[in-house]
């Protein structure tokens, strides 16, 4: 009894043993199906991580790109629009450089052309005073001649009519009280005229000299508005390119602070970008300089190389040449515009047309011409030589000199193809 209990006791005991080591390799199969479980989930988990980080990295490169790409297409514009303004400025002080010498020019021509209409007054004017001082002084003399004759005829008529001399006492005493007084208003008259004419003459010429005074004066005050333009439009353009200096530096400011820590990574990158940029620049200078250099010396073969024939004197001369001989119109617009080139750019070329007697041919060309197309055009060009002619101030004088009456022929000539 005893002995059955203690082996129902011991395989009671062996039980539970078996039972426990059971139990403990079930739950030891259990946690690691639990713990493959949970690295399962853990690995699934970091993975999701993983990606929803390198989803955010890529829509921050993208978003990074997108704003650099930006920011170098508004620098593209920026750089586009200066160098369209730089251009539009360029071509618009051409353009007023243009306009100023043609306004000089004109203002020239009618300058010398007032000049010789005031002159052609005034010898009008001198002309009419000299004519009325001879009608005064023939008038005199004639008066004088009467009283010589009437004393004559008198002294006659006194010794022939001695008898009569009492009886007529008193009326040659009303005669010569008549004489007197017809003779102060004949006097008044003519005092009246000539301070009639003086005082005309005098307010002409003080008319010419306010002229004058007035015209410099005119451009004195162009000079100076014209100066003050310029300076105000100097500033402007100075305040204007601060106020856009200013711009670019705040919104570079802006964009460095908002990207400063993403740019780290791409330092290197614009460093290096940076470093080739000046190895390229260095390159290209150097390459530049070079062809700069050979650039020069054929310049100089070529200039040594040139022909007498092929100088702006001889083109010069050649043209004057076919203005004066040839009578074809495409000769004479070709030679025009050879003239209008040499004359633009040379002052040797234009005092060499003076000398070859530039202003006589033009102005027989424009009296052979009429109102046809190519008649009109050529009648351009010439105006446009002499324009640059008269440019220089120092030819002007010799121009006069050639052609006394070029005003007039000019005048004429815009009158008759004024369309």
């Amino acid at each position: 009894m005893v002995r059955s209990r203690m082996q129902f006791k011991r395989q009671q005991e062996a039980a539970k043993k078996i039972q426990s080591l059971a139990r403990g390799i079930q739950d030891r199969r259990v946690a690691a199906q639990d713990k493959q479980r949970v690295v399962l989930i853990q690995a699934t988990a970091r993975m999701a991580i993983q990606r929803i980080s390198y989803q955010r990295l890529l829509n921050a490169a993208r978003i990074m790109q997108g704003s650099w790409r930006s920011v170098l297409l508004a620098r593209h514009k920026a750089r586009t629009a200066a160098a369209t303004k730089i251009q539009a400025w360029w071509r618009m002080i051409q353009a007023r450089d243009q306009f100023l010498r043609q306004k000089r020019a004109v203002l020239c021509i009618e300058n010398a052309y007032s000049c010789y209409l005031q002159r052609c007054a005034f010898l009008k004017h001198r002309a009419a005073a000299v004519k009325i001082q001879s009608i005064v002084r023939m008038r005199a003399a004639k008066k004088i001649q009467r009283q010589e004759l009437d004393r004559v005829v008198l002294l006659q008529s006194l010794l022939r009519r001695s008898a009569a001399q009492q009886k007529l006492h008193h009326e040659e005493q009303s005669c010569v009280v008549i004489q007197t007084a017809f003779r102060a208003a004949v006097a008044r008259r003519e005092l009246q005229r000539r301070q009639a004419a003086q005082s005309v003459l005098v307010d002409n010429c003080r008319r010419f000299l306010m002229r004058q005074r007035m015209r410099k004066l005119t451009e004195q005050v162009k000079l100076i508005q014209a100066a003050c333009r310029g300076y105000l439009a100097k500033q402007k353009v100075v305040q204007m390119k601060h106020e856009k200096q200013e711009r670019q530096i705040v919104f570079l400011q802006t964009v460095f602070r908002a990207y400063n820590a993403r740019r780290i990574p791409l330092a290197r990158q614009e460093a290096a970008v940076k470093i080739q940029s000046l190895w390229r620049g260095i390159r290209t200078r150097r390459q530049t300089s070079q062809q700069l250099a050979q650039m020069r010396i054929q310049i100089e073969q070529t200039r040594q190389q040139t022909k007498k024939e092929d100088t702006l004197a001889a083109r010069t001369k050649r043209a004057l040449d076919v203005m004066e001989k040839s009578q074809k119109i495409s000769d004479m617009l070709s030679a025009c515009g050879t003239l209008e080139i040499s004359t633009r750019y040379s002052l040797r070329c234009a005092q060499q047309c003076l000398e070859m007697s530039l202003a006589k041919v033009l102005m027989r060309t424009i009296a052979g011409l009429n109102r046809s197309g190519p008649h009109m055009l050529l009648l351009k060009n010439i105006l446009g030589i002499m324009a640059n002619v008269a440019y220089f101030k120092p030819l002007r004088p010799q121009v006069i000199a050639q052609v006394p009456d070029i005003l007039l022929t000019v005048a004429s000539a815009m009158a008759t193809h004024k369309d």
